[in-house]
């Protein structure tokens, strides 16, 4: 789901009182500044947005753990889904807890992996990060390990700019942007608006509500796919 900067501009306009548009209160660049801002921080804060799949090891036969080391590492948390390059097939990403008794119960198995975890460490070189792949079972063919990344948000400034989120996270940029706008207005601007500065705190708190919600259903979504992963994997 998506809605334009035009579209969401309007709502804040609305939330903040500031209706006549032949003579605005508050200049719309200014509103899109505060909506592009919230956009990135909320959409980067809940789960970014996928743009591509990358390549992040060459696995080899008889090989079940890859390392990807400094500056070639990515910041771990963007990276939500895993697949192989040859049949485009994904991987269930599971804990280091959950993997060791996979691999302690069969630890010849081979074959092409179906499942993998993920660790992470601080090197000694200062700001790298050292992330490490465990894959099970232990490739029995060379293939290529891809991960779909994520990114913050792009800013928005034309009017045609899409918000590509949900409809929470588009109500939670809204009134985000609405309470940023309120708590930085002058008295004399609130008072022609007809609007009590206050209410700022208000729209924080719902902003802040749409969010929690959005990462809720997020969390019963993946315990969903979590669930469903695990009894085939038990078949």
């Amino acid at each position: 789901m998506s809605i334009t900067l035009a579209t969401a501009r309007a709502s804040v306009y609305q939330l903040i009182r500031d209706v006549d548009r032949s003579a605005p209160a508050v200049r719309g660049y200014i509103i899109d500044q505060a909506i592009s801002n919230r956009y990135q921080l909320t959409g980067a804060r809940v789960y970014g947005v996928p743009f591509a799949w990358s390549t992040l090891a060459a696995l080899v036969a008889g090989t079940a753990t890859y390392t990807l080391a400094g500056a070639s590492a990515r910041e771990f948390h963007t990276l939500g889904m895993f697949r192989l390059a040859s049949d485009l097939r994904p991987l269930e990403k599971i804990s280091p807890v959950e993997l060791e008794p996979l691999r302690q119960g069969t630890p010849s198995q081979s074959g092409a992996p179906i499942a993998l975890s993920v660790t992470e460490a601080s090197p000694a070189t200062a700001g790298t990060t050292e992330t490490t792949f465990t894959v099970w079972p232990t490739p029995s063919a060379a293939d290529t390990l891809q991960g779909l990344g994520a990114t913050t948000p792009g800013v928005l400034t034309a009017d045609a700019d899409l918000m590509q989120a949900g409809s929470f996270i588009q109500r939670a940029v809204e009134y985000g942007a609405a309470a940023e706008l309120l708590f930085a207005m002058p008295t004399d601007t609130a008072a022609r608006l007809q609007i009590n500065p206050a209410v700022g705190q208000k729209y924080a708190d719902i902003a802040e509500q749409f969010i929690e919600w959005e990462q809720t259903r997020l969390s019963r979504e993946r315990s969903a796919r979590l669930g469903n992963r695990s009894q085939h994997r038990g078949r």
